[in-house]
């Protein structure tokens, strides 16, 4: 995503302009209970399973609607124009192209400069200055156990918010960036990115200036409040030690990242035991890799890339979908949670995505890969799905195994349609309308459809606010 490309809807209304298909990307998320959206106002709501705080709202309370997530003031959060979860963590971007983190953080990845509950405002146990927040510098501490129960700024290892910032994801480990020029930052458990085989010391100093011109060289580790855990924050470099320049879209997964180039391939590195890397090996890289295709070609012509686990998928300009890894989730039937037939537990270059039939999937745009569904938006702007289905979250109005791949439907049993975006949950998935509109279907679970229930759906319902309004990102 490309901030400068970037137009508020707002603006678009008043104007009288058509929204364009791409308004929406990286508005609307989900982890694996609860959901994050952005409205045209750039504020940012949330609702579903609050148990770690991951709603923002100061409390543990679940939520059935959507509501304000807030800063320690209480006030409503804004400026906010992408929104990244996974799991029980959440990191957005602001209108000034800084992050602000909260959720449980047990890795560091919302890089706030704290592990799990620490104190994170103020001053640290051995006095030295630890990260403010950026609302209010000088607010009332709160206590250690409620550290994230509200977002806090992403900083270097000086505190300073980092800066410059296109994109962001986050993941169950680390949490990565792309800035202005599109080079890479990544932070939180950086173990798989070890030079393991010449035994070099990780990168431990934030010395480049590209995220922030004014920063200091720092010669210090990310150690996030905890003297005894090294979790670092590093610019992504190849084997010659040069930053990766040229970045447009990123995806991590557990132990792994996926790097889309301007030129429409695909690098990666990192863990690699399920063959997440596609580079036709199961070895650990520090190093960027090119994917590659079953001819042991190049991966090319992609335009998004997204990563979960073990598993990563892209999608190329023609709608063709390829998948890689752990290998279950990723195909439509015969399904199985870790291998596909059993004979193909993982996939160590990329393959073309095909139906039971052995048809390949095609006119595919957007593409959501959750733990054990995926969703992908099609040229004609409907939405398929195939994967796991016992809560009903492919929204093909039941909720048994599918055979292949389905269409999401609506109430009245028709496709539901002007699709532009979808996310996916454990067992919940959502949508977002060309006109605002925000669909949810799966487990009702902790609200996390925000239909105002906690009953299930085999099919798309209107998420509605704390008025029983359908709820519209403006």
């Amino acid at each position: 995503m490309n901030l400068n490309n970037k137009i508020k809807p707002l603006l678009l209304l008043v104007l009288g302009v058509s929204l364009p298909v791409s308004l929406f990307a990286d508005r609307i998320t989900a982890g694996s209970a609860h959901n994050l959206v952005v409205r045209g106002n750039s504020f940012i709501y949330s609702w579903g399973a609050n148990e770690e705080s991951q709603l923002g709202d100061g409390s543990t309370l679940d939520s059935l609607n959507p509501l304000n997530v807030v800063d320690q003031r209480y006030n409503a959060v804004s400026g906010v124009i992408a929104v990244y979860a996974h799991g029980t963590n959440n990191i957005v971007l602001l209108d000034d192209h800084t992050m602000l983190g909260w959720g449980t953080n047990e890795s560091s990845q919302l890089g706030s400069g704290t592990l799990n509950s620490g104190k994170f405002l103020g001053d640290t146990d051995d006095g030295e200055s630890a990260p403010v927040d950026p609302v209010d510098p000088d607010p009332v501490i709160e206590p250690e156990s409620a550290a994230l129960k509200f977002p806090v700024a992403v900083v270097d290892p000086d505190g300073k918010p980092i800066r410059n910032v296109t994109q962001v994801v986050t993941g169950s480990s680390f949490s990565a960036a792309i800035s202005q020029d599109g080079a890479v930052l990544v932070w939180g458990d950086l173990d798989s990115f070890e030079d393991q085989e010449q035994e070099r010391a990780p990168v431990n100093t934030f010395s480049d200036k590209f995220f922030d011109p004014d920063a200091d060289i720092i010669d210090s580790r990310y150690l996030n409040g905890d003297p005894t855990t090294d979790y670092d924050l590093k610019i992504m470099r190849d084997a010659a030690g040069d930053p990766i320049l040229g970045i447009v879209d990123i995806a991590v997964g557990d132990s792994h990242l996926l790097a889309l180039t301007q030129a429409g391939n695909v690098l990666a590195w990192g863990g690699n035991e399920s063959g997440q890397l596609a580079d036709g090996t199961l070895r650990q890289r520090a190093y960027p890799v090119q994917v590659l295709n079953e001819q042991k070609q190049i991966l090319g012509g992609i335009t998004s890339v997204e990563a979960i686990g073990q598993s990563s998928i892209a999608v190329r300009a023609d709608g063709r979908v390829f998948g890689w890894g752990a290998f279950g989730v990723l195909q439509p039937e015969p399904f199985e949670t870790n291998s596909v037939a059993l004979s193909r537990p993982v996939e160590p270059f990329a393959r073309i995505l095909t139906d039971n039939s052995g048809n390949q999937i095609r006119s595919v745009k957007q593409i959501a890969l959750g733990q054990s569904h995926v969703l992908a938006v099609t040229f004609s702007n409907t939405v398929a799905g195939w994967g796991s289905n016992g809560f009903g979250q492919l929204g093909n109005g039941i909720n048994s195994t599918v055979s292949g791949t389905s269409t999401v439907i609506n109430g009245h049993g028709d496709p539901l349609t002007g699709i532009l975006e979808v996310a996916v949950g454990d067992s919940h998935s959502m949508a977002v309308r060309n006109d605002g509109q925000v669909f949810t279907w799966g487990s009702a679970e902790n609200g996390r459809l925000g239909d105002g229930t906690n009953i299930d759906s085999y099919y798309a319902v209107e998420v509605r606010d704390q008025h029983n309004s359908p709820f519209s990102l403006y």
